[in-house]
């Protein structure tokens, strides 16, 4: 025990013992009610946890479900249908390079691009020379075959490829795709 003449050297070790681990939150001396209290308020409990998830879910949910996101299918489509119509286009343009002249059996109405009964077929002018296999509207376009618009000896192709072709009187000649969505006009012109 120190005595009161020497107060100055018994009070250092004190206070180093006592109050600056209280201060830190650190006392050797807290009841063990009192440590499990302080850990307790120093996070959250899983209950807690969990509803936060749940909540924040449910509002995520919410918004999805008011705000529905944009359908682009159609503008896909469109897009697709854009490149058929520029690739027929340009088979066109080459099969007139090449020939001088278009393939037969264009006319001045609309007739639509396959090989069934009142169809256009330009299978056989285009495949494979100018084009791989002739292009298919993504929703109205379909074919039959074993590889190509051509098929085989044993099983032909059957194709519609959902595309029309027409030939005016002055010589232009327009490919149409009149399956096109949304109030989108998809085809092209040219005057040959």
């Amino acid at each position: 025990m120190c005595r009161w003449a020497q107060i100055d050297n018994c009070m250092v070790p004190y206070i180093m013992m006592h109050y600056i681990p209280r201060y830190l939150g650190l006392s050797h001396t807290a009841s063990p009610a009192r440590r499990s209290q302080t850990h307790a308020e120093s996070g959250f409990t899983l209950l807690e946890l969990v509803t936060t998830i749940v909540v924040a879910g449910a509002l995520i949910g919410l918004v999805f479900l008011v705000a529905h996101p944009k359908d682009y299918a159609p503008q896909q489509h469109n897009g697709s249908r854009w490149t058929d119509v520029a690739q027929i286009m340009q088979a066109m343009r080459a099969y007139y390079a090449d020939n001088g002249s278009l393939p037969a059996g264009l006319t001045d109405k609309a007739t639509p691009i396959g090989n069934a009964k009142d169809m256009l077929n330009l299978c056989p002018a285009f495949v494979p020379k100018y084009m791989r296999d002739v292009p298919l509207d993504p929703v109205d376009g379909g074919q039959y075959a074993v590889d190509d618009c051509r098929g085989t000896s044993a099983e032909p192709g059957k194709y519609v490829t959902g595309y029309t072709v027409m030939l005016a009187k002055d010589g232009t000649l327009t490919v149409d795709a009149p399956s096109a969505e949304k109030g989108q006009a998809v085809r092209m012109s040219q005057k040959f």
